[in-house]
């Protein structure tokens, strides 16, 4: 059968070679104690130590290897895990990494992707030496005996620049979603009062009115209605709020025994779970139960209040630092009081700026989740295409 890859560029046609990673490689094994620090990552290869705001290594840095432009590095520990990548610099690395310098008519560029295949990394992993995933290490005359099979040059450049391209726009989604992020953000900041303040700093044209201090307790109510184990197990997520169990992977047989104890959620309220210190407290939009030791609570007048709104408060790294204040135990064991969180003053705007508000804060959260999900697929299909435009046999 044909060594070729199922994917191909239009006008190649020739059968691809067969070797080992020795006949397109041989070790740099220099070293240097002057040059720029490089470090390898799994996820953005070969990087600048300075742009990753790293602690610069110090002391005897003579046995640090030297790396040239276009040699492709690796982390001895981590081959299996992909962690390699072609320099575009010429520096220094940790003697922990190994140095392949491509020989003539190879680009290293495409072999950094061959390498990423998936097929490449199991042979990584069965060829790494060790007890556990802990101690395995690829060195390189085990890494130089590994089966490959390579085009002629011109080829390889054609992979490696289409695959660039690829790398090119995710970084550029990735970007774009950071900076979505950052403007959710730093809204949820500026349309809050913060400090001493009766309005905030960033308002929607047409309110005017000064915001009311009011208590927590003026405004929620607990919920503590049980014997529904007919409804779906909900769980507390730190993104999602309250979600069905099963759509997000947990299947766990039912115990109605069990369940009849669980408290009822209905859409519009709020759940107090473990993790709430971290992630603030849980909206629901769907109805279920969950478990007894959470605290459930909602609005006293929903007439008067929006609880998407208070969705977006209660997810806001201001309020996640106010719970500090109502937060008691240690470590994982830290839990939020309830009673603690009615005593909280929060300042409040009429229903109908409450409402803009939070259809802001849902438009950005939407256009947040479409852009990931594109950015999700994006990384799939280049993942994809590592195993189509590869000989992996």
């Amino acid at each position: 059968m044909a060594k070729v890859p199922n994917i191909r560029f239009k006008g190649f046609t020739d059968e691809w070679e067969g070797g080992k990673i020795g006949d397109a490689f041989s070790e740099r094994d220099e070293h240097s104690g002057n040059g720029e620090l490089l470090s390898v990552t799994i996820n953005s290869g070969i990087r600048r130590a300075v742009d990753m705001e790293r602690t610069f290594a110090t002391g005897d840095l003579s046995k640090y290897k030297v790396v040239q432009k276009g040699d492709i590095a690796y982390n001895t520990m981590r081959m299996w895990q992909g962690a390699c990548g072609v320099s575009e610099y010429s520096g220094i690395v940790s003697p922990a990494y190994t140095i392949a310098t491509p020989k003539d008519e190879q680009d290293s560029a495409f072999y950094a992707y061959y390498f990423k295949s998936n097929k490449m990394l199991q042979n990584f992993r069965i060829n790494s030496q060790g007890l556990t995933s802990d101690t395995w290490n690829l060195r390189y005359p085990v890494f130089a005996s590994i089966d490959i099979h390579y085009p002629n040059k011109q080829e390889q450049k054609e992979i490696a620049n289409f695959l660039r391209t690829i790398d090119s726009t995710i970084s550029q989604r990735e970007k774009e979603l950071e900076k979505l992020k950052n403007i959710k953000r730093a809204l949820l900041e500026r349309m809050f009062p913060q400090d001493e303040q009766t309005t905030p700093s960033i308002r929607f044209n047409g309110f005017t009115d000064e915001w009311e201090e009011k208590k927590a307790d003026d405004i929620f109510i607990s919920f503590d209605e049980r014997n529904h184990p007919e409804l779906p197990v909900l769980a507390a997520t730190q993104d999602k709020g309250m979600v069905i169990r099963e759509e997000i992977g947990y299947k766990i047989a039912h115990n109605t025994s069990n369940e009849v104890g669980y408290k009822h959620v209905l859409p519009g309220q709020f759940v107090i779970h473990l993790r709430s210190f971290q992630g603030g407290f849980a909206h629901s939009n769907v109805e279920g139960i969950t478990s007894p030791a959470y605290d459930v609570f909602g609005l006293r007048n929903p007439e008067k209040h929006d609880d998407c709104f208070w969705k977006y408060i209660f997810c806001s790294s201001w309020f996640i630092k106010r719970l500090v204040t109502v937060t008691y135990g240690i470590r994982d064991g830290r839990n939020v009081s309830y009673n603690e969180f009615l005593g909280l003053s929060f300042m409040v705007p009429s229903k109908q700026e409450q409402i803009r508000i939070a259809k802001l804060f849902k438009t950005l959260g939407e256009q947040i989740s479409l852009r990931e999900r594109q950015l999700t697929l994006l990384k799939h299909t280049k993942q994809a295409l590592l195993e189509q435009m590869f000989v992996n046999e």
